[in-house]
Protein backbone atom coordinates (compact mmCIF):
# COMPACT_ATOMS: atom_id res chain seq x y z
CA UNK A 1 0.00 0.00 0.00
CA UNK A 2 2.42 2.79 -1.28
CA UNK A 3 1.59 5.90 -2.99
CA UNK A 4 4.43 8.16 -4.17
CA UNK A 5 5.45 11.11 -1.45
CA UNK A 6 5.57 13.40 -4.53
CA UNK A 7 2.09 12.58 -5.15
CA UNK A 8 -0.31 15.16 -6.71
CA UNK A 9 -3.23 16.20 -5.22
CA UNK A 10 -5.48 18.87 -4.49
CA UNK A 11 -7.96 20.84 -2.70
CA UNK A 12 -11.26 21.65 -2.93
CA UNK A 13 -12.46 24.12 -0.68
CA UNK A 14 -15.72 25.78 0.32
CA UNK A 15 -16.84 27.81 2.94
CA UNK A 16 -20.69 29.15 3.25
CA UNK A 17 -21.35 32.79 3.42
CA UNK A 18 -25.16 33.15 5.35
CA UNK A 19 -27.21 29.76 5.55
CA UNK A 20 -26.20 28.86 1.93
CA UNK A 21 -26.45 24.97 2.50
CA UNK A 22 -22.69 23.76 2.91
CA UNK A 23 -23.41 20.68 4.77
CA UNK A 24 -25.75 19.63 1.90
CA UNK A 25 -23.15 21.14 -0.73
CA UNK A 26 -20.36 18.49 0.86
CA UNK A 27 -22.95 15.69 1.51
CA UNK A 28 -23.15 15.60 -2.46
CA UNK A 29 -19.23 14.70 -2.92
CA UNK A 30 -19.34 12.10 -0.67
CA UNK A 31 -18.03 8.86 -1.47
CA UNK A 32 -17.08 10.23 -4.96
CA UNK A 33 -13.83 7.76 -5.90
CA UNK A 34 -11.84 11.08 -6.76
CA UNK A 35 -12.80 12.92 -3.67
CA UNK A 36 -11.90 12.38 0.01
CA UNK A 37 -12.80 14.50 3.33
CA UNK A 38 -13.87 14.24 7.01
CA UNK A 39 -17.54 14.55 7.79
CA UNK A 40 -17.10 17.54 9.87
CA UNK A 41 -15.67 21.09 9.82
CA UNK A 42 -11.81 21.59 8.97
CA UNK A 43 -12.31 24.94 11.44
CA UNK A 44 -10.25 24.06 14.21
CA UNK A 45 -8.66 21.09 12.49
CA UNK A 46 -4.99 20.21 14.17
CA UNK A 47 -2.51 19.77 11.57
CA UNK A 48 0.11 20.96 12.88
CA UNK A 49 2.04 17.71 12.98
CA UNK A 50 5.10 19.33 14.66
CA UNK A 51 3.23 20.14 17.64
CA UNK A 52 3.15 16.35 18.87
CA UNK A 53 5.80 14.59 16.56
CA UNK A 54 8.20 13.10 18.75
CA UNK A 55 9.81 10.84 15.76
CA UNK A 56 7.33 7.91 16.01
CA UNK A 57 4.63 7.70 13.17
CA UNK A 58 2.65 5.68 15.83
CA UNK A 59 2.67 8.62 18.29
CA UNK A 60 1.91 11.10 16.12
CA UNK A 61 -1.10 9.25 14.77
CA UNK A 62 -2.53 8.43 18.33
CA UNK A 63 -2.19 12.26 18.68
CA UNK A 64 -4.09 13.02 15.84
CA UNK A 65 -6.99 10.87 16.58
CA UNK A 66 -6.97 12.44 19.80
CA UNK A 67 -6.77 16.08 18.97
CA UNK A 68 -9.42 15.20 15.96
CA UNK A 69 -12.12 13.17 17.76
CA UNK A 70 -15.20 14.38 16.09
CA UNK A 71 -13.79 13.82 12.77
CA UNK A 72 -13.79 9.86 13.32
CA UNK A 73 -17.84 9.84 14.31
CA UNK A 74 -21.22 12.07 13.87
CA UNK A 75 -22.55 10.59 17.18
CA UNK A 76 -21.46 14.09 19.03
CA UNK A 77 -21.84 16.43 15.50
CA UNK A 78 -25.33 19.06 15.64
CA UNK A 79 -25.60 18.35 12.18
CA UNK A 80 -26.05 14.43 12.63
CA UNK A 81 -28.63 14.62 15.62
CA UNK A 82 -26.45 15.87 18.78
CA UNK A 83 -27.45 18.42 21.01
CA UNK A 84 -29.92 20.84 20.07
CA UNK A 85 -29.92 20.86 16.48
CA UNK A 86 -32.54 20.52 13.90
CA UNK A 87 -30.95 17.81 11.90
CA UNK A 88 -31.66 14.36 12.60
CA UNK A 89 -29.38 10.63 12.76
CA UNK A 90 -28.23 9.02 9.12
CA UNK A 91 -29.87 6.39 7.40
CA UNK A 92 -33.07 5.79 5.99
CA UNK A 93 -34.89 5.97 9.58
CA UNK A 94 -32.69 8.49 10.95
CA UNK A 95 -30.79 6.75 13.43
CA UNK A 96 -27.54 5.40 12.21
CA UNK A 97 -24.39 6.99 12.99
CA UNK A 98 -20.75 6.93 10.97
CA UNK A 99 -18.10 6.26 12.69
CA UNK A 100 -14.64 5.60 11.52
CA UNK A 101 -12.59 2.35 12.62
CA UNK A 102 -9.85 4.50 14.29
CA UNK A 103 -7.13 1.63 14.65
CA UNK A 104 -7.54 1.11 11.39
CA UNK A 105 -7.12 4.32 10.45
CA UNK A 106 -3.50 4.54 12.96
CA UNK A 107 -2.37 1.11 10.77
CA UNK A 108 -2.91 2.49 6.99
CA UNK A 109 -1.55 5.28 8.54
CA UNK A 110 1.94 3.59 9.50
CA UNK A 111 1.84 1.49 6.63
CA UNK A 112 2.35 4.44 4.65
CA UNK A 113 5.51 5.30 6.46
CA UNK A 114 6.87 2.21 7.97
CA UNK A 115 10.20 3.83 9.75
CA UNK A 116 10.08 6.41 7.82
CA UNK A 117 9.83 10.31 9.13
CA UNK A 118 7.48 12.82 8.09
CA UNK A 119 8.90 15.99 7.37
CA UNK A 120 6.57 18.49 6.98
CA UNK A 121 2.73 19.88 7.43
CA UNK A 122 1.59 19.11 4.04
CA UNK A 123 2.76 15.75 4.04
CA UNK A 124 0.79 15.09 6.82
CA UNK A 125 -2.23 16.22 5.71
CA UNK A 126 -2.54 14.73 2.35
CA UNK A 127 -1.92 11.15 4.07
CA UNK A 128 -3.69 11.63 6.78
CA UNK A 129 -6.55 11.70 4.08
CA UNK A 130 -5.26 9.16 2.38
CA UNK A 131 -5.00 6.65 5.40
CA UNK A 132 -9.23 7.81 5.75
CA UNK A 133 -9.52 6.77 1.87
CA UNK A 134 -7.75 3.40 2.63
CA UNK A 135 -10.15 2.97 5.72
CA UNK A 136 -13.43 3.61 3.64
CA UNK A 137 -12.34 0.95 1.11
CA UNK A 138 -11.59 3.92 -1.92
CA UNK A 139 -9.09 3.03 -4.56
CA UNK A 140 -6.05 5.68 -3.21
CA UNK A 141 -4.95 5.48 -6.71
CA UNK A 142 -7.85 7.15 -8.25
CA UNK A 143 -8.06 9.97 -4.97
CA UNK A 144 -7.34 13.61 -6.74
CA UNK A 145 -8.97 15.87 -4.49
CA UNK A 146 -9.13 16.28 -0.46
CA UNK A 147 -12.71 17.88 0.40
CA UNK A 148 -12.03 20.73 3.05
CA UNK A 149 -15.26 22.43 4.69
CA UNK A 150 -14.42 25.32 6.08
CA UNK A 151 -17.35 26.72 7.90
CA UNK A 152 -16.83 29.38 9.93
CA UNK A 153 -13.47 30.59 11.65
CA UNK A 154 -11.55 29.89 8.58
CA UNK A 155 -8.13 32.08 8.08
CA UNK A 156 -5.61 30.07 10.07
CA UNK A 157 -6.65 26.70 8.05
CA UNK A 158 -7.16 28.36 4.66
CA UNK A 159 -3.39 30.66 5.18
CA UNK A 160 -2.51 26.45 5.35
CA UNK A 161 -4.19 25.56 2.24
CA UNK A 162 -3.46 28.29 -0.05
CA UNK A 163 0.11 28.43 0.87
CA UNK A 164 0.50 24.53 0.41
CA UNK A 165 -1.61 24.39 -2.64
CA UNK A 166 -0.98 26.85 -5.32
CA UNK A 167 -3.66 24.86 -7.68
CA UNK A 168 -6.71 25.00 -5.03
CA UNK A 169 -9.97 25.35 -5.74
CA UNK A 170 -12.50 27.28 -4.14
CA UNK A 171 -16.05 27.01 -3.84
CA UNK A 172 -18.37 30.08 -2.12
CA UNK A 173 -21.42 29.02 -1.05
CA UNK A 174 -23.54 32.32 -1.19
CA UNK A 175 -27.63 32.48 -0.60
CA UNK A 176 -29.49 36.10 -0.40
CA UNK A 177 -29.45 37.33 2.85
CA UNK A 178 -33.18 37.69 2.99
CA UNK A 179 -33.31 34.43 2.21
CA UNK A 180 -30.68 33.25 5.15
CA UNK A 181 -32.83 35.18 7.33
CA UNK A 182 -36.38 34.22 6.80
CA UNK A 183 -34.94 30.41 7.10
CA UNK A 184 -33.04 31.51 10.41
CA UNK A 185 -36.29 33.22 12.01
CA UNK A 186 -38.17 29.98 11.62
CA UNK A 187 -35.53 28.18 13.13
CA UNK A 188 -35.73 31.17 15.96
CA UNK A 189 -38.87 30.84 16.34
CA UNK A 190 -39.59 27.06 16.78
CA UNK A 191 -36.75 27.29 19.95
CA UNK A 192 -38.90 29.81 21.07
CA UNK A 193 -41.55 31.58 19.69
CA UNK A 194 -41.03 34.55 22.12
CA UNK A 195 -37.67 35.22 20.80
CA UNK A 196 -36.62 39.13 19.72
CA UNK A 197 -36.35 38.15 16.43
CA UNK A 198 -35.89 41.95 15.21
CA UNK A 199 -32.83 42.19 17.42
CA UNK A 200 -31.29 39.32 16.34
CA UNK A 201 -32.46 39.59 12.63
CA UNK A 202 -29.98 43.08 12.91
CA UNK A 203 -26.65 41.28 14.55
CA UNK A 204 -27.55 38.54 11.77
CA UNK A 205 -27.29 40.53 8.84
CA UNK A 206 -23.98 42.73 9.83
CA UNK A 207 -22.26 39.49 10.79
CA UNK A 208 -23.63 37.99 7.49
CA UNK A 209 -23.08 40.92 5.41
CA UNK A 210 -19.63 41.03 6.66
CA UNK A 211 -19.01 37.94 5.53
CA UNK A 212 -19.78 38.18 1.88
CA UNK A 213 -17.75 41.67 2.27
CA UNK A 214 -14.36 39.43 2.75
CA UNK A 215 -16.08 37.01 0.10
CA UNK A 216 -15.38 40.17 -2.20
CA UNK A 217 -12.17 41.26 -0.79
CA UNK A 218 -10.90 37.56 -1.26
CA UNK A 219 -12.33 36.79 -5.12
CA UNK A 220 -10.45 40.62 -5.22
CA UNK A 221 -6.80 39.65 -3.58
CA UNK A 222 -6.11 37.12 -6.39
CA UNK A 223 -5.14 34.65 -3.89
CA UNK A 224 -7.00 31.43 -6.13
CA UNK A 225 -5.60 30.84 -9.32
CA UNK A 226 -7.42 32.50 -11.58
CA UNK A 227 -10.11 30.04 -12.90
CA UNK A 228 -10.21 28.29 -9.81
CA UNK A 229 -12.93 30.11 -8.11
CA UNK A 230 -16.68 29.58 -8.29
CA UNK A 231 -19.94 30.97 -6.41
CA UNK A 232 -22.46 28.46 -5.87
CA UNK A 233 -25.76 29.99 -5.01
CA UNK A 234 -27.94 27.87 -3.38
CA UNK A 235 -31.49 27.78 -4.80
CA UNK A 236 -29.61 27.92 -8.41
CA UNK A 237 -27.97 24.51 -7.04
CA UNK A 238 -31.72 23.36 -6.92
CA UNK A 239 -32.81 24.73 -9.54
CA UNK A 240 -30.15 22.92 -12.07
CA UNK A 241 -29.42 19.70 -10.27
CA UNK A 242 -27.95 17.11 -12.05
CA UNK A 243 -27.26 20.02 -15.00
CA UNK A 244 -25.31 21.95 -12.44
CA UNK A 245 -23.16 18.68 -10.56
CA UNK A 246 -22.07 17.87 -14.54
CA UNK A 247 -20.32 21.18 -14.95
CA UNK A 248 -19.10 21.16 -11.48
CA UNK A 249 -17.72 17.64 -12.32
CA UNK A 250 -16.24 18.92 -15.80
CA UNK A 251 -15.22 21.91 -13.55
CA UNK A 252 -12.88 20.34 -11.54
CA UNK A 253 -11.55 17.68 -14.21
CA UNK A 254 -13.54 14.27 -11.86
CA UNK A 255 -16.26 11.57 -14.06
CA UNK A 256 -19.25 12.29 -13.25
CA UNK A 257 -20.51 10.06 -11.14
CA UNK A 258 -24.25 9.11 -10.06
CA UNK A 259 -23.63 10.01 -6.05
CA UNK A 260 -23.21 13.68 -6.82
CA UNK A 261 -26.79 14.14 -6.88
CA UNK A 262 -27.55 12.45 -3.68
CA UNK A 263 -27.22 13.48 0.28
CA UNK A 264 -24.95 11.30 2.18
CA UNK A 265 -22.38 11.04 4.59
CA UNK A 266 -20.43 8.03 5.11
CA UNK A 267 -22.94 6.16 2.13
CA UNK A 268 -25.29 6.73 4.69
CA UNK A 269 -28.55 8.71 3.36
CA UNK A 270 -28.69 12.75 5.23
CA UNK A 271 -31.66 14.23 5.32
CA UNK A 272 -30.51 17.83 5.90
CA UNK A 273 -31.31 20.54 8.32
CA UNK A 274 -33.55 22.95 6.73
CA UNK A 275 -35.24 25.34 8.66
CA UNK A 276 -38.85 24.06 7.18
CA UNK A 277 -37.52 20.26 8.85
CA UNK A 278 -38.34 18.58 5.20
CA UNK A 279 -37.24 15.14 4.94
CA UNK A 280 -35.39 15.40 1.74
CA UNK A 281 -32.35 13.45 0.71
CA UNK A 282 -31.16 15.35 -2.28
CA UNK A 283 -32.43 18.00 -4.52
CA UNK A 284 -35.40 20.03 -4.35
CA UNK A 285 -37.09 21.61 -6.70
CA UNK A 286 -39.13 23.38 -4.40
CA UNK A 287 -36.07 24.82 -3.14
CA UNK A 288 -35.40 27.12 -5.90
CA UNK A 289 -37.93 29.36 -5.86
CA UNK A 290 -37.12 32.95 -3.76
CA UNK A 291 -39.74 33.04 -0.79
CA UNK A 292 -38.29 36.40 1.16
CA UNK A 293 -40.93 38.36 -0.66
CA UNK A 294 -43.46 36.94 0.49
CA UNK A 295 -42.89 35.68 3.87
CA UNK A 296 -40.90 38.53 4.90
CA UNK A 297 -42.53 41.13 6.96
CA UNK A 298 -42.63 44.58 4.99
CA UNK A 299 -40.10 46.14 8.22
CA UNK A 300 -37.67 43.17 7.43
CA UNK A 301 -37.63 43.38 3.65
CA UNK A 302 -37.06 47.33 3.44
CA UNK A 303 -34.32 46.88 6.87
CA UNK A 304 -32.18 43.85 5.31
CA UNK A 305 -32.49 45.33 1.30
CA UNK A 306 -30.85 49.01 3.35
CA UNK A 307 -27.90 46.68 4.50
CA UNK A 308 -27.82 44.35 1.30
CA UNK A 309 -28.57 45.98 -1.88
CA UNK A 310 -24.65 46.70 -2.69
CA UNK A 311 -24.08 43.00 -2.10
CA UNK A 312 -27.66 41.85 -4.10
CA UNK A 313 -25.80 43.86 -6.99
CA UNK A 314 -22.75 41.87 -6.78
CA UNK A 315 -24.33 38.91 -6.53
CA UNK A 316 -26.89 39.30 -8.98
CA UNK A 317 -30.03 39.53 -6.42
CA UNK A 318 -32.97 41.00 -6.20
CA UNK A 319 -33.03 45.11 -5.47
CA UNK A 320 -35.25 46.33 -3.15
CA UNK A 321 -36.10 50.06 -2.08
CA UNK A 322 -34.71 50.37 1.60
CA UNK A 323 -34.63 52.84 3.79
CA UNK A 324 -32.95 56.26 3.73
CA UNK A 325 -29.56 56.53 5.33
CA UNK A 326 -31.29 58.48 8.59
CA UNK A 327 -34.14 56.37 8.78
CA UNK A 328 -32.08 53.27 8.98
CA UNK A 329 -29.62 55.25 11.23
CA UNK A 330 -32.94 55.73 13.93
CA UNK A 331 -33.80 52.09 13.79
CA UNK A 332 -30.65 50.48 14.03
CA UNK A 333 -30.22 52.91 17.12
CA UNK A 334 -33.69 52.07 18.67
CA UNK A 335 -32.34 48.26 18.32
CA UNK A 336 -28.94 48.79 19.86
CA UNK A 337 -29.93 50.40 22.92
CA UNK A 338 -32.64 47.08 23.66
CA UNK A 339 -29.35 45.34 23.02
CA UNK A 340 -27.00 47.23 25.05
CA UNK A 341 -28.93 47.68 28.30
CA UNK A 342 -29.82 43.85 27.87
CA UNK A 343 -26.30 42.99 28.53
CA UNK A 344 -25.51 45.97 30.70
CA UNK A 345 -27.99 44.41 33.01
CA UNK A 346 -26.55 40.50 32.82
CA UNK A 347 -23.09 42.52 33.82
CA UNK A 348 -24.83 43.23 37.08
CA UNK A 349 -23.05 41.44 40.03
CA UNK A 350 -26.20 39.50 41.45
CA UNK A 351 -25.81 37.51 38.19
CA UNK A 352 -22.19 36.83 38.14
CA UNK A 353 -22.44 33.66 40.32
CA UNK A 354 -25.46 31.65 39.43
CA UNK A 355 -27.33 28.68 42.06
CA UNK A 356 -25.41 26.53 39.80
CA UNK A 357 -21.96 28.05 40.36
CA UNK A 358 -22.89 27.98 44.44
CA UNK A 359 -23.95 24.19 44.37
CA UNK A 360 -20.36 23.51 42.72
CA UNK A 361 -18.72 25.13 45.33
CA UNK A 362 -20.71 23.42 47.73
CA UNK A 363 -20.30 20.12 46.44
CA UNK A 364 -16.01 20.17 46.78
CA UNK A 365 -15.71 18.55 49.66
CA UNK A 366 -12.56 17.17 48.68
CA UNK A 367 -9.85 17.11 46.11
CA UNK A 368 -11.27 14.16 44.85
CA UNK A 369 -14.68 16.45 44.01
CA UNK A 370 -12.26 18.77 42.12
CA UNK A 371 -12.88 18.44 38.34
CA UNK A 372 -9.64 19.83 36.52
CA UNK A 373 -6.30 17.71 37.10
CA UNK A 374 -4.21 20.76 36.96
CA UNK A 375 -5.73 21.67 40.28
CA UNK A 376 -5.28 18.95 42.06
CA UNK A 377 -1.58 19.83 42.30
CA UNK A 378 -2.36 22.55 44.76
CA UNK A 379 -3.29 22.21 48.76
CA UNK A 380 -7.04 22.21 48.84
CA UNK A 381 -7.89 25.43 49.95
CA UNK A 382 -6.57 26.96 47.30
CA UNK A 383 -7.52 24.78 44.67
CA UNK A 384 -11.04 25.46 45.78
CA UNK A 385 -10.08 28.69 45.18
CA UNK A 386 -9.01 28.63 41.67
CA UNK A 387 -12.37 26.68 41.12
CA UNK A 388 -14.11 29.97 42.62
CA UNK A 389 -11.78 32.29 40.38
CA UNK A 390 -12.35 30.20 36.93
CA UNK A 391 -16.16 29.93 37.83
CA UNK A 392 -16.38 33.88 38.39
CA UNK A 393 -13.76 34.61 35.73
CA UNK A 394 -15.95 32.09 32.86
CA UNK A 395 -19.15 34.48 34.01
CA UNK A 396 -18.33 37.86 34.11
CA UNK A 397 -16.17 38.00 31.44
CA UNK A 398 -18.32 36.89 29.28
CA UNK A 399 -20.92 39.63 29.98
CA UNK A 400 -18.25 42.11 29.66
CA UNK A 401 -17.85 40.43 26.42
CA UNK A 402 -22.04 40.86 25.52
CA UNK A 403 -21.55 44.63 26.32
CA UNK A 404 -18.22 45.24 24.67
CA UNK A 405 -19.87 43.56 21.42
CA UNK A 406 -23.10 45.56 21.27
CA UNK A 407 -20.43 48.57 20.69
CA UNK A 408 -18.25 46.80 18.08
CA UNK A 409 -21.96 46.08 16.38
CA UNK A 410 -22.60 50.15 15.59
CA UNK A 411 -19.20 50.23 14.18
CA UNK A 412 -19.79 47.09 12.07
CA UNK A 413 -23.18 49.11 11.54
CA UNK A 414 -21.26 52.14 9.60
CA UNK A 415 -19.17 50.09 7.76
CA UNK A 416 -21.76 48.09 5.95
CA UNK A 417 -23.82 51.35 5.09
CA UNK A 418 -20.91 52.71 3.34
CA UNK A 419 -19.53 49.22 1.09
CA UNK A 420 -20.26 49.70 -2.87
CA UNK A 421 -19.85 47.08 -5.07
CA UNK A 422 -20.29 46.72 -8.80
CA UNK A 423 -21.21 43.41 -10.56
CA UNK A 424 -17.87 41.17 -11.12
CA UNK A 425 -17.26 39.00 -13.77
CA UNK A 426 -19.92 36.52 -14.74
CA UNK A 427 -18.07 33.39 -15.35
CA UNK A 428 -17.04 33.09 -11.33
CA UNK A 429 -20.84 32.03 -10.84
CA UNK A 430 -22.84 28.75 -11.07
CA UNK A 431 -25.64 29.08 -13.30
Amino acid sequence: MKRDKNININIIIITPYGRAGSMFFQSLFDYHPEVIGFTYFYDNYKFEFSEFYDGENSTLIDAFIKENSKFFSTKENNFFGAGSSEARKLGKNHDEDFIIDKELFKQNFIDFFGDNKIKDDKTFFIYVHLALAKTLNYDIEDVKYIFVHLHMDTQRMLEFLINNFQESYYFALTRDIRESWLGWKKVLKRRDDKCSCNITMFENIIEWNLRFVELIDFIDSNRIKNGHIKIIELNTLHKLQDKAMRELAKFLDIRYDSCLTKSTFGDKAWIGNSANQNIITGFDINNAPYKWEKELTEFEKKTISTYTNSINRYFGYKEFKGYNKLLINIIFFRYFFVLFFTAFIKLLPFDIITQKDKNILKSINSKDDIQNVKYKKFPYLMAKFFVFTNIFKNRYFVKIKLVKNSFTIIKKHFYILDKNYEKPRDEIFLR
